[in-house]
């Protein structure tokens, strides 16, 4: 069963192209997950942990009409040791943004996302109720979402950390079960920002020790 770790925050940045702030994982079969906010035009472009680059397969991004992008990136870790090490996020030029990092155990360590990733563009004006979503594969994963959000209300998930109404990262706070549809809502008076949301799968059950298999 997937379960939090802990999360981080580099709070809002104004120059430079990389962004450094400490993070700890603790725990087995563990993912870390970078949630990210790039104002204007620069894009995230790399990052890593413990100098351990993440899986570029999962860097997600989307661009939004509130001139920036909202970003994921994840990492399996295996085993977390304990101990702070650093997280790198890497922007293709300077940029302003904000960074949230969080980790989980519990996490199958391969097939990253469980899912079809959903993307929300942002609205520029008119205020209104928009919606992002994804579908699962497997019973028992955990959504996450990064979000640039402006005046916003949002349901169906919940805010991990981030940055009071400029930036956050949110998860499902649970298991998706059985598999299916997650849907976050924004409720804006004016406009909202763009967001990303994945899913990642638990780990297999064991039965007396052993890895349960179907046949």
């Amino acid at each position: 069963m997937i379960a939090h770790d802990s999360s981080s925050l580099k709070d809002w940045v104004s120059t430079g192209t990389t962004h450094t702030w400490a993070h700890t994982c603790t725990g087995n079969n563990m993912l870390l997950v970078l949630c990210g906010y790039e104002d204007g035009g620069p894009t995230l472009s790399s990052a890593t942990y413990n100098g351990v680059a993440m899986d570029s397969m999962s860097i997600l991004q989307y661009d939004g009409v509130i001139d920036g992008y909202s970003s994921i990136a994840a990492l399996f870790i295996g085993t977390g040791d304990g101990s702070s090490h650093n997280i790198v996020a890497t922007c293709s030029s300077p940029c302003n943004g904000a960074f949230v990092g969080s980790s989980y155990t519990g996490v199958k360590q391969s097939g990253l996302p469980d899912c079809t990733s959903g993307t929300f563009g942002g609205r520029a004006s008119g205020g209104g109720v928009d919606t992002i979503s994804v579908t699962t594969n497997s019973d028992g994963c955990w959504a996450i979402m990064s979000h640039r959000r402006i005046e916003d209300v949002v349901t169906g998930i919940t805010l991990r950390q981030g940055t009071g109404l400029s930036f956050g990262c949110w998860d499902s706070n649970g298991p998706i079960t059985p598999a299916g549809t997650i849907t976050a809502t924004f409720t804006s008076t004016a406009r909202s920002g763009a967001a990303v949301m994945m899913a990642f799968a638990p780990v297999a059950p064991s039965v007396n020790g052993n890895m349960l298999a179907c046949f």
